[in-house]
């Protein structure tokens, strides 16, 4: 069969399936860069990243500390 014997219903059905196929390969990857809890964990699972994660946690939290502390706000 040749590519010239494909009917237009042929032709419709590979189009879409292949579409199809190329959302469900893509998606996971879109949530693994756009949604937080994904991302979280994933990084989860990377034995060195966790630590790297916690270290930019504590960072950020002394940044908002010392910002905190030159404005004169409280600390709870």
């Amino acid at each position: 069969m040749t590519n010239s014997d494909l009917s237009l219903l042929d032709t419709g059905y590979y189009a879409l399936t292949s579409i199809a196929f190329l959302y469900i390969c893509t998606n996971p990857f879109i949530y693994a860069t756009k949604f937080d809890p994904v991302r979280r964990t994933l990084l989860g699972l990377i034995p060195f990243a966790t630590r790297l994660d916690s270290a930019q946690s504590i960072e950020l939290v002394d940044i908002r500390s010392s910002s905190a502390a030159r404005s004169g706000i409280a600390q709870a």
